[in-house]
Order: structure tokens, then sequence, then C-alpha cells
């Protein structure tokens, strides 16, 4: 079975304007891949209790929580190659040495051991990823809020 990461809007702030790009949820840099700077990204926002999608809110709820961690992981092991591994770690089809080896699989294990079953539902779960449609509201209101906004100073 090929499962293919879908790309999702990422909502990034400048001083005066407000960008949307497509990014697959767990690229927090925005560069195309999902690697060690992306995961020191969503740690730093995770334990400095940040917003934003540069910071590893990727479902945009406003808190960096394991809904986040569980997109991350996801993504990376889709670019990986590892998502059968991890999801039947997780499922507990396979708990072998050899399986639990694998980097993204290990990646996987540390964070179910840090969130624990939440974590795995969320990774485990197609409503951990959020639907284009509602991304592209909040873009629309943000929009709307920031034209107004600059129309009321003018």
């Amino acid at each position: 079975m090929q499962i293919t990461p879908t790309k999702y809007w990422a909502v990034t702030y400048g001083a005066n304007s407000v960008y949307a790009t497509a990014a697959l949820p767990g690229d927090a840099d925005l560069n195309g891949v999902i690697n060690f700077d992306d995961y020191s990204r969503i740690d730093f926002g995770f334990n400095n209790l940040l917003p934003g999608w540069a910071n590893g809110d990727f479902d945009g709820n406003g808190a960096i929580n394991f809904d986040d961690y569980a997109l991350i992981d996801v993504n990376f092991n889709l670019q990986a190659g590892s998502m059968m591994a991890a999801m039947n770690w997780l499922n507990g089809d396979d708990r072998s040495p050899g399986n639990a080896s694998q980097p993204g699989v290990r990646s996987v294990i540390g964070h179910f051991e840090q969130f624990g079953s939440s974590y795995a539902q969320a990774f485990l779960s197609t409503n951990a990823v959020p639907e284009p449609s509602g991304a592209l509201a909040v873009i629309g209101l943000v929009a709307v809020g920031a034209r107004r906004r600059r129309n009321r100073s003018a």
C-alpha cells in the first residue's frame, strides 16, 4: 500500500503581511523536507509555549501538543518510507527489535513514551490532519482582519 503525504497551507506572518505556503505538516522551516531542524523547532516551540507553524503548531489550534508531534512523525515516516513500520509498532503488530531500531520508528517510540496513548491515536488517525478547506477559511479571516486594520489606520 502506497501512502503519499498531502500538503496543507502553512500560514506565517510578516510585519505587514500574511503568507500562505503549501507545505507538509512537520516542515516547520518550509524547505520541502522534514529533518532535524524541524524537530528542533517543534521541541523549542513546545518547551517555550510558542504558537505558529514555524514553531510546530501544524494543526493550527494555537498549542503544540501530541497532535502536532503525530503530524511531524507521520510525514517524516512517509518521507523516510518507514510509515508502515511505525504504524505496526504503535498498534502492537511488530514490536520487534529490528522494527524498533529504524530511525523513524525510534522517533515514534520516543513520542509515544512522552505522550502516551493519545499520541498513538493521533498518529494512527486520519483526523489528526487538518482539512485544507478549514485552513483556507482561516487564511480568509486573517486576510479580512489585516485589510480592516489597514483601512482603519489610513
